[in-house]
């Protein structure tokens, strides 16, 4: 799993790749807890295009991340799950909880069906 992170003005991204399990979740809070005391900070974006795998432990894990941001006055949003991710949040009703972006903008082969705000 790598994890790196990117501000940029008032949002700081967050970007995961690789597969998200129990053994990532202190390495990712430590992440969120640097992002949330950074001044100026109002929007934190996770994404996950580049996960491959997302058991329960990445389920707790976004869970945490919330809680900060609620904590903090910040705003959360997860960018571009792929299919396998997506349909795990969705069993998990993780739409009700976030705002997830399905597809980026530029995203030259989206077919539009993806391209909804959740």
């Amino acid at each position: 799993m790598h994890i790196s992170n990117m501000i940029d003005d008032s949002t700081a991204i967050l970007s995961l790749v690789g597969c998200i399990d129990a053994s990532v979740c202190r390495r990712f809070r430590r992440e969120c807890e640097a992002l949330m005391h950074q001044q100026g900070i109002t929007k934190l974006v996770i994404d996950v295009s580049g996960v491959e795998y997302f058991n329960s432990s990445a389920l707790g894990m976004l869970i945490l991340a919330r809680e900060m941001a609620m904590q903090h006055g910040k705003t959360l949003q997860l960018h571009y799950p792929n299919e396998r991710v997506w349909r795990v949040l969705q069993i998990a009703n993780f739409q009700r909880l976030f705002t997830i972006v399905r597809c980026a903008p530029s995203t030259t082969f989206c077919t539009g069906l993806c391209c909804a705000t959740a």
